[in-house]
């Protein structure tokens, strides 16, 4: 073991600078404040998940595929550049809620409903929302949101066969 992981000395006092090594080390991206949370509600349970960068690190595993992994992959190929929401480490608030609902086996035959705070369903997400869900067997989804222009309130939907969420007008 190494010194700046032994925090107390010999004699049982604190080595600050081991302290101090720690508490720089222990600063991750956790404590990063999100700029987007996303609150998927269903059949009384609560799933909650933060932008990328704000992602606690354990649940931020780039080797962790979301349920359209190759629906982005796809993508990134036909594009040639890096697209989000193909992992953990990339997915947005939405595709995360989703995830941990479907792995919570609780997304199958169910109403999806998201509240997303702190920015818009972003171009991205509006497709990847709808795949998402479909791929977790949901029957629909609605989504609210706050316009990033107006500030006004938004609702979107997704029903099973739509391609992208629709905004309710």
């Amino acid at each position: 073991m190494s010194n700046t992981s032994k925090p107390l000395l010999r004699n049982a006092k604190p080595d600050t600078d081991a302290v101090a090594s720690l508490v720089k080390n222990v600063s991750t991206k956790e404590t990063i404040a999100p700029k987007v949370t996303a609150k998927l509600e269903v059949n009384g349970k609560i799933f909650t998940d933060t932008n990328q960068t704000a992602r606690a690190s354990e649940q931020a595993n780039a080797k962790q595929g979301t349920l359209i992994a190759d629906r982005i992959l796809a993508k990134k190929i036909a594009k040639g550049k890096e697209l989000p929401n193909g992992n953990m480490a990339t997915a947005h608030a939405e595709i995360g809620a989703i995830q941990q609902a479907y792995d919570a086996g609780v997304s199958k035959g169910a109403d999806l409903k998201i509240t997303v705070v702190g920015k818009d369903v972003c171009g991205y997400c509006k497709g990847d929302i709808a795949a998402a869900a479909d791929v977790a067997g949901a029957i629909s989804v609605t989504v609210h949101a706050v316009d990033d222009i107006t500030g006004l309130l938004k609702t979107y939907i997704w029903q099973s066969g739509m391609k992208s969420l629709r905004e309710v007008k």
